[in-house]
């Protein structure tokens, strides 16, 4: 599950990133393209994301090859950060749950409305930027998501309050709520340890939309 939520970390990303570059064009944002692949690394068995835009007009329109300047491109990394934290992250400019036409979203990226997230794409950018988050956008989501889990499904919350949610199944096995980007990649199969002992990580992204898939994977 972490897999999916780490594509859509990078796609959410892209689209905020294209969002941003059309404020700094003084052109529709669907005027670019903007996308997601994985690009292998020469003599290790790994895949890394590579995010890119392009014009959509026909032979470019010579959008990209003017943000691509690199001291362009930096700018336009850090007025993407500004418009995530002084626009998406106001409750008086903007209160959408995951993504809407306020931000991420139009017609011309709907294959990829249920992989946006505009918290996905503040935290991928922020690692970019920083080498960590800079802070916990997803306390209320885990919160709720928690919640409404443990009634659903008759688990118990141990600790409440926790910043790493640890619960108790109803097989009796331990499974804890994480960030997608957190590196617990090691321990999906046998767990990682928490204060209330070995648990099995599941992110926030996939527990908050797909709760009955994380039942099913237990």
């Amino acid at each position: 599950l972490i897999t999916t939520a780490r594509r859509a970390s990078w796609a959410s990303l892209a689209f905020a990133l294209r969002v941003q570059a059309g404020v700094t064009l003084n052109v529709e944002p669907r005027e670019l393209e903007a996308g997601l692949r994985l690009v292998a690394v020469p003599g290790q068995a790994v895949h890394v994301p590579q995010l890119f835009l392009a014009d959509m007009i026909e032979n470019g329109a010579g959008f990209t090859t003017w943000l691509r300047e690199p001291s362009r491109f930096a700018s336009l990394l850090g007025d993407t950060q500004s418009l995530i934290t002084g626009t998406w992250e106001d409750p008086a400019e903007h209160s959408c749950g995951s993504s809407c036409p306020g931000c991420l979203r139009d017609w011309s990226n709907t294959p990829y409305h249920p992989l946006l997230d505009w918290r996905l794409a503040a935290d991928t950018l922020d690692v970019l930027l920083h080498g960590q988050r800079q802070r916990d956008r997803w306390e209320a989501v885990r919160t709720r998501a928690v919640s409404k889990v443990c009634q659903d499904f008759g688990w118990t919350e141990l600790g409440p309050g926790e910043a790493l949610p640890v619960l108790q199944t109803g097989g009796g096995k331990l499974i804890c709520v994480v960030h997608p980007l957190d590196p617990v990649d090691a321990g999906l199969e046998t767990g990682i340890a928490t204060a209330h002992g070995n648990a099995i990580p599941f992110d926030c992204f996939n527990f908050d939309r797909r709760p009955g898939e994380v039942f099913r994977r237990l």
